[in-house]
């Protein structure tokens, strides 16, 4: 009888072992697929970090040819109003005047 018992506790001792790898194992499964799916999203978040950093590139350089364009304008326009004050533009060429004569 003794022995009947201790037997049929080895037999529910190994079950609960047997149960305990089990669930170790889908324990590590799901761990594997976290990880994986956590790499996956960190290789995203790069990827999307880089497409903003060439992005705000892009638009930084946009802006500064803008600005140059800009700058070339403004210049044109300011020599042109100096040739027009210094040089004697239309108006003083219609009146007779130069920029010196008042």
């Amino acid at each position: 009888m003794r022995i009947r018992s201790l037997e049929d506790q080895l037999h529910v001792q190994t079950q609960l072992v047997e149960d305990m790898k089990s669930q170790r194992d889908n324990w590590q499964k799901q761990a594997q697929q976290i990880l994986i799916t956590s790499q996956h999203s960190q290789k995203e978040a790069e990827g999307y970090k880089k497409e903003l950093k060439d992005r705000e590139d892009r638009a930084r350089q946009i802006k500064q040819k803008r600005m140059q364009q800009n700058m070339a304008q403004l210049q044109k326009r300011t020599q042109n109003q100096n040739t027009n004050t210094t040089g004697g533009g239309f108006w003083s060429k219609l009146t007779g005047k130069t920029g010196t004569n008042s």
